[in-house]
């Protein structure tokens, strides 16, 4: 067994012990339904910022069918500007990001395809549309084509956002970093090898020491791996890691679950219901919550969090096919005492922002099957 294993073994009858059933909440989330948002076709990702520097939150999806990126401009109030503006990025996309990536103080887009190792960047002018960065799409890897994760971040030290992508078939992580122009280059020793083959990734200071890491779910491995960052674009295990899983561990989040300060780690499940929960520590360790693995009534993918019932704990949204699940934690319990509330959307992923400046978190899905954006806003509390 490989000494990187040890650790992880351990952790795996504490995981199996626990499976708590989570329950229907007796009051459902008080979200106010607004207007959808026509996208274009096949809409599999959303984000959200500020593209034309106005002060108002917008969207963009990764319109798969359409191989484009729709963006559709805020108002202010939970409503957005229609039609969408289309970006034709080259390629498929799958996953998009938002970030100033040439560091003019506007927001760029970023967007990978599944099917292929290309990373889309297209830069803002500052208005809200976008032209094609010089050498876009440019290839994460020389491998196996097969993209399963995003994410953009400083995790080379320099203030300016870096590009990481997560490669299904050659088992590994890329990581991209950026010059400030919109240009991307590989990090010494990218990609990085992972023992099982990995999906979405995130990052997240896990040890407190200033500096991103790297969590993924090893799907084929049982397990979530963390990569400690060095500063300057490398990455070497986290002591602990890989942790020990329930099988085919699909989508994460990274948050502070408790408040204690530490970061801690979600992980769905695919074909079946459960969720790990494993708690952060001021070492980057993690160990498994109470009651974790929670029973949630039906698979989830992507997740996010936030506080979304102003009881000053952090919540976490799910995208399910079918729903978007919200999962209510309890003040001073977590989720190991969570309600779950249902809103109907065709959606696999959801995200959370404040849409209407009011100070509280509100909730966007994509709709496959519509071609739209559905938007909530938080009640009034």
């Amino acid at each position: 067994m490989p000494r990187s294993w040890t650790g992880a073994v351990l952790l795996t009858a504490a995981l199996l012990a626990g499976c708590a059933q989570v329950r229907r909440c007796e009051q459902p989330l008080s979200l106010a339904a607004m207007p959808s948002v026509p996208v274009g076709p096949l809409p599999l990702d959303v984000a959200i910022g500020d593209v034309n520097k106005d002060g108002v939150p917008d969207l963009a999806t990764a319109d798969a069918r359409g191989s484009q990126v729709s963006v559709v401009l805020g108002r202010g109030d939970g409503t957005f500007v229609a039609p969408a503006r289309t970006v034709a990025v080259g390629l498929v996309p799958h996953m998009l990001a938002l970030s100033d990536l040439d560091q003019d103080g506007d927001l760029d887009l970023v967007a990978t395809d599944h099917d292929s190792a290309g990373v889309a960047v297209w830069l803002n002018d500052g208005q809200g549309t976008f032209a094609q960065a010089a050498g876009s799409p440019l290839a994460a890897h020389g491998g196996t084509p097969h993209n399963h994760g995003l994410a953009v971040g400083d995790v080379s030290g320099d203030f300016i956002p870096d590009v990481l992508t997560s490669n299904q078939e050659d088992h590994s992580i890329s990581v991209l970093l950026g010059d400030g122009t919109g240009r991307f280059s590989p990090a010494p020793g990218s990609p990085i090898p992972l023992e099982a083959d990995p999906y979405p990734l995130r990052l997240g200071d896990l040890d407190g020491d200033g500096k991103l890491d790297i969590v993924v779910p090893l799907i084929g491995g049982r397990a979530v791996a963390v990569l400690r960052g060095g500063g300057s674009g490398e990455f070497t295990p986290m002591p602990g890691s890989p942790y020990r899983t329930l099988d085919r561990p699909y989508g994460i989040a990274v948050a502070d679950l408790d408040a204690d300060g530490n970061l801690d780690v979600l992980a769905a499940h695919d074909d079946t219901d459960q969720m790990t929960v494993l708690m952060g520590s001021a070492t980057g360790m993690l160990t498994p919550a109470k009651g974790s693995p929670l029973s949630l009534g039906t698979r989830i993918f992507a997740m996010a969090t936030g506080d979304l019932n102003g009881d000053g704990t952090r919540d976490v949204l799910a995208g399910a096919g079918d729903l978007v699940m919200a999962l209510l934690a309890r003040p001073g319990r977590g989720l190991s005492e969570a309600c779950r509330s249902d809103l109907v959307v065709k959606s696999w992923t959801v995200n959370a922002g404040d849409l209407d400046g009011d100070g509280r978190i509100d909730v966007v899905a994509p709709d496959t099957v519509a071609n739209e954006v559905h938007v909530w806003l938080s009640g009034a509390r």
